[in-house]
């Protein structure tokens, strides 16, 4: 073994290499490379897999164009708080009433329990922080979540317009080992409508088209074109 060399030679023209060296060089290689195909294919997996989730997000949150249209909803609106929700584009049913059927044959109870809340909320106490999880959006857009008990998996988004108009949006299952919304593609989606929804109201409110009929009511075009 003494003296023998240890290099690459030339395979073949498309650039090929051959290492020529003793066994234990040989089996040094095999490990090294070995190990340097399995790290690319790891980084080849987690990209593929960053690369699924961030397309899915781009096609369902940033549509070319939507439509919102509020909606009261009379029923569940009292005289501490008007309840609005949302029409998407031609849908017939609000985010909220969406939300309700998703759920109401797996977590009766949970929706029994929110609805409870919104009629504490509507004809007692008024929309008050305490009810709610705030900061579920981007800072300062008012994006939260109507709060939920230790043992609740139902997340329900919502924004809240001070303690007497609260828009309700949809939302989705919450388990408890999720951290995060974007780690659930249903609560990334219904959460970030409502951060869409909000800069467009936002918009509105300050260039006149949607204003304040009273303290409790929403008035003028409440329909609102993504494109505009």
């Amino acid at each position: 073994m003494k003296g023998e060399k240890v290099g690459l030679s030339r395979k073949n023209d498309l650039g090929e290499y051959t290492l020529i060296t003793n066994s234990k060089w040989v089996l040094l290689y095999q490990i090294i490379n070995n190990q340097f195909s399995t790290i690319k294919l790891k980084i080849k997996f987690y990209y593929c897999l960053l690369y699924k989730h961030y397309k899915l997000n781009l096609l369902i949150l940033k549509p070319l164009k939507m439509k919102f249209e509020l909606v009261e909803l009379e029923n569940l609106s009292g005289p501490n708080t008007t309840f609005y929700s949302v029409l998407v584009d031609e849908d017939s049913e609000t985010l909220f009433e969406k939300f309700y059927q998703e759920n109401k044959n797996t977590f009766r109870d949970e929706l029994k329990s929110i609805v409870k809340t919104l009629d504490m909320i509507a004809l007692e106490n008024g929309a008050r922080r305490s009810y709610f999880k705030e900061n579920e959006g981007k800072l300062g857009d008012l994006v939260c979540a109507l709060y939920d008990t230790p043992k609740s998996i139902l997340r329900l988004y919502c924004i809240r317009l001070g303690s007497t108009v609260i828009i309700l949006g949809g939302g989705g299952q919450k388990d408890k080992n999720i951290r995060a919304l974007q780690e659930d593609t249903k609560l990334t989606h219904e959460n970030y409508l409502m951060r869409k929804l909000s800069d467009l109201l936002y918009k509105k409110i300050k260039e006149g088209e949607i204003y304040w009929e009273d303290e409790m009511t929403l008035s003028g075009n409440l329909i609102i074109d993504t494109d505009e």
